[in-house]
């Protein structure tokens, strides 16, 4: 059953501020892969060169060349 609006977003608020708390005690990549292992829909905003850096992305080739003129 659905919960009254002001219920519902303190409940939100709470989920919220629990994310808040773990994201600022990790770092991003620690953050991505424990939601995963939690089921939690979260995700990584990497900056370029540690996407460039990465080994999965480096393994399936997320990188290619690009000639323009």
């Amino acid at each position: 059953e659905m919960q009254a609006p002001g219920e519902a977003r303190e409940i939100y608020a709470a989920g919220r501020d629990a994310l808040k708390f773990l994201a600022e005690r990790s770092t991003a990549r620690q953050f991505f892969l424990e939601g995963q292992q939690h089921a939690v829909p979260v995700g990584e905003l990497a900056a370029p060169e540690d996407v460039m850096a990465d080994e999965h992305f480096r393994a399936r080739g997320f990188a290619v060349p690009v000639h323009h003129d």
